[in-house]
């Protein structure tokens, strides 16, 4: 492994350890240390984003040893990534009012998203707050369809980027095949905002 991608390793490193203290917080309700600890996590999960473009084959010995991994940006893009990054599969972030699952496609061995409004995520968050009793499992199949404020049916695709989301944000368990079971208060709405404003932001 060369010095550059043992850089990055540490970078993404510190970067989920971050993410666990941000959960952490959100969980316990201190809302103020996610606006302090944020900041730091989004810029290291744009060097993360920004180094993981690097090739196995970049010469790093032939460049600067203080050059800064985000100028390596113009390097070749990998179209496979290595195991340490599928792990990191899925990421989400924020795209304008959209939520973005990144995910990665086994079969076309490549990245691809899903977005997912945030209007539609909130919605899905208050009907099983309200109508899942914490601990007990629920099986979304049972939940489909979910409506907006329109009254119209939410793509089922939506909602289920949303559940990602929420298992991520340790919000919702899988509980084996039977189903997934929501945290006590952990998907109320105040929770939730919350969650969405510390999200790493494309603007």
């Amino acid at each position: 492994m060369s010095d550059l991608h043992r850089a990055v390793d540490l970078v993404r490193k510190a970067e989920n350890g971050l993410r666990d203290l941000m959960r952490q917080a959100l969980e316990q309700q201190r809302y103020r240390d996610l606006g302090e600890v944020a900041p730091l996590a989004d810029t290291l999960a744009d060097l993360v984003r920004r180094a993981e473009s690097v090739t196995e084959t970049v010469d790093v010995s032939a460049r600067p040893a203080t050059l800064p991994i985000p100028s390596l940006r113009s390097v070749t893009v990998k179209t496979t990534p290595r195991a340490s990054q599928r792990d990191e599969y899925p990421r989400f972030e924020r795209d304008g009012d959209k939520l973005v699952k990144i995910a990665w496609s086994k079969k076309d061995r490549r990245e691809y998203e899903h977005r997912a409004s945030r209007d539609a995520v909130l919605r899905v968050s208050e009907r099983l707050a309200s109508e899942v009793k914490p601990g007990s499992i629920f099986s979304m199949d049972k939940l489909i369809p979910f409506k907006d404020d329109s009254g119209n049916d939410i793509p089922s695709y939506q909602a289920y980027l949303a559940l990602a989301w929420f298992r991520d944000l340790g919000s919702v368990e899988q509980r084996g095949k039977e189903g997934y079971a929501v945290l006590d208060g952990s998907l109320s709405t105040q929770r939730v905002e919350k969650a969405w404003d510390v999200l790493h932001s494309r603007r």
